[in-house]
């Protein structure tokens, strides 16, 4: 799985001005980069707000109830 830089530092929608940007920044998978990119354009949030965000989304389903599993036997 491939990691792409996300500067926190300003609000920059082009993923590739993203990545190049230097600054803070974390590492984030291609779906996490997806995300805050989206959430920054829906929300006009900057880099480090949309992070947040993502973080705190990810430790509420983390923290959240545990789901029923069912297991199946195979046929």
């Amino acid at each position: 799985m491939a990691t792409r830089w996300h500067t926190l530092d300003g609000r920059h929608l082009d993923r590739a001005e993203c990545r190049a940007v230097g600054g803070a920044g974390v590492w984030l998978c291609g779906t996490c980069e997806d995300a805050a990119h989206h959430y920054m354009r829906s929300k006009g949030a900057d880099g480090r707000e949309a992070v947040e965000e993502l973080f705190a989304r990810l430790e509420r389903l983390l923290d959240g109830p545990a789901r029923r599993y069912t297991k199946e036997g195979r046929n």
